[in-house]
C-alpha cells in the first residue's frame, strides 16, 4: 500500500494517487475484487478521472486541477427563488428562453391523439438527451431531438429563425427557419406561442 497517496473516500466512492505501475494497479485491483462479500469494485485511471461531482486532471507539473462533472446518470436539481446564491445567477435562471415555452405535463400524445405516452422522470430546460416537439402558432409541429442542454437546443432553434432574413433561398435552410421564413416572415417573437413538451 505504500504505492498509494492522497486516499479520499466518500460513502462508496474513492480517489487516489496511484504510485505504481498500470500492471500493479490492476493487480491490486484484482485481489480487491476476490473477497467472499460479493463487492465488486471498479476503476478508472489516467489523467482525467471523475469523482463525484468532479473531474480531476493531473497536469504535468504535478498540480492537479478540478472542473465541474455530471454523471451521465445525475437528476436535475432545481434552484428555488429564495435561494442564497447570488442575484446574477438567480436572473440567468429566470431569463432561460426555453421555460417559458414548455408545457409542464406528466404525458404527452402522439400527433392523432390515438396513443398517450407517460413521462417517468423529472426534465427541464437544462435536461441533455431530450426529443421534444414544438407547436407553431399555424398548428405545424416540430419535432426535435438534443443531446445537448434543451434550452441550448431551443436558443439555437431562436437564432436559426432570426438569421433566415438575411438568407434568399429557402432551400438552404434547415426545417424550422425555412418555415418561419415562407410563412411567419422568419420572426422568432413567434417562438414565445410555441408550446414545447418535453417528451422522453
Amino acid at each position: 500500500m505504500d504505492l498509494i497517496q492522497g486516499w479520499m473516500r466518500y460513502i462508496d466512492d474513492v480517489w487516489f494517487v496511484w504510485e505504481g505501475s498500470i500492471n500493479d494497479l490492476h493487480a491490486l485491483m484484482a485481489a480487491l475484487n476476490r473477497n467472499d462479500l460479493n463487492i465488486k469494485l471498479t476503476y478508472k485511471f489516467g489523467r482525467f478521472v471523475d469523482f463525484l461531482d468532479l473531474q480531476i486532471r493531473a497536469l504535468p507539473e504535478g498540480d492537479l486541477v478540478t472542473s465541474i462533472y455530471r454523471k451521465p446518470t445525475a437528476t436535475n436539481s432545481l434552484l428555488h427563488a429564495e435561494s442564497a446564491h447570488l442575484p446574477s445567477t438567480l436572473e440567468e435562471y429566470r431569463r432561460c428562453k426555453a421555460c417559458a415555452n414548455c408545457v409542464k405535463t406528466k404525458k404527452f400524445s402522439n400527433f392523432d391523439g390515438s396513443k398517450t405516452y407517460e413521462i417517468r422522470s423529472f426534465l427541464s430546460c437544462s435536461s441533455k438527451g431530450v426529443i421534444y416537439h414544438l407547436t407553431c402558432p399555424c398548428g405545424k409541429i416540430y419535432i426535435g431531438l438534443t443531446t445537448r442542454e434543451l434550452k441550448i437546443r431551443i436558443r439555437e432553434h431562436y437564432l436559426d429563425i432570426e438569421k433566415s432574413k438575411a438568407v434568399q433561398d429557402c432551400a438552404n435552410l434547415k426545417t424550422l427557419p425555412r418555415h418561419y421564413k415562407k410563412f411567419h416572415n422568419s420572426d422568432p417573437r413567434l417562438m414565445q406561442s410555441f408550446n414545447g413538451a418535453i417528451l422522453l
